[in-house]
């Protein structure tokens, strides 16, 4: 007979405790308003002829978008630390974003990695050296310090389990003082707001011409 640590049941209690620390501190609306700003960029970035419809230019973006909601859902279901996983394929797959957009969606390496031939990048030197030569992000950068944040976020030690903070195990622990779910919820939240704030910056920065887009 398996032990059974998790179950359909936990889930249900779980999410119904998020959902009222969501509403008890008013974040529903935060969360959606952030989850509808990356969506709406990711549909109007600039296009300049009918063919960009057919460049998936906003496939990166839109799966950004696609993990943050994934994420969400981990996390009100107390799938902690894979919704902290989520949040960090998020934060890469949104500066790929900017990344491709300034590299060319017309490059054969954009579209030999869109179709699954070339790995994905690593934010080496390069990566870095190529997100900043947009004018108006480095300038941006050069005042406060956004490359900086971004590489001080370490959601990489959840992907990598770096010890006890970062496992499962952890999760199971804490549980056991309670009031884990206002915990770990805000943990996330804090986390998520500042990765839609750093897609949000960028994608301005680079189109300047989406604020009208997507505020009106």
């Amino acid at each position: 007979m398996r032990i059974v640590k998790k179950s359909f049941e936990l889930y249900k209690t779980h999410y119904k405790l998020v959902k009222e620390l969501e509403q008890e501190d008013d974040l529903i609306s935060k969360i959606e308003a952030g989850l509808s700003s990356i969506f709406l960029i990711s549909q109007n970035l600039p296009k300049k002829d009918t063919t960009d419809f057919f460049s998936h230019e906003d496939f990166p973006l839109s799966e950004c978008f696609e993990e943050l909601e994934t994420s969400y859902e981990l996390m009100k279901l107390g799938f902690y630390k894979q919704s902290m996983i989520s949040l960090r394929t998020a934060l890469d797959v949104g500066l790929l974003s900017i990344y491709w957009t300034i590299v060319g969606k017309e490059s054969k390496i954009f579209i030999d990695w869109l179709n699954s031939r070339l790995n994905t990048p690593f934010k080496n030197d390069k990566f870095w050296k190529t997100i900043i030569s947009d004018n108006y992000i480095c300038l941006f950068d050069n005042k406060y310090k956004l490359v900086e944040e971004i590489k001080s976020i370490t959601l990489s030690n959840y992907v990598h389990t770096k010890g006890f903070k970062y496992s499962n195990y952890s999760t199971t622990q804490r549980a056991m003082f309670g009031n884990i779910e206002k915990k770990e919820f805000d943990r996330w939240f804090n986390q998520f707001i500042k990765i839609i704030r750093i897609i949000e910056i960028l994608h301005l920065l680079r189109f300047p011409v989406t604020v009208n887009s997507t505020t009106r």
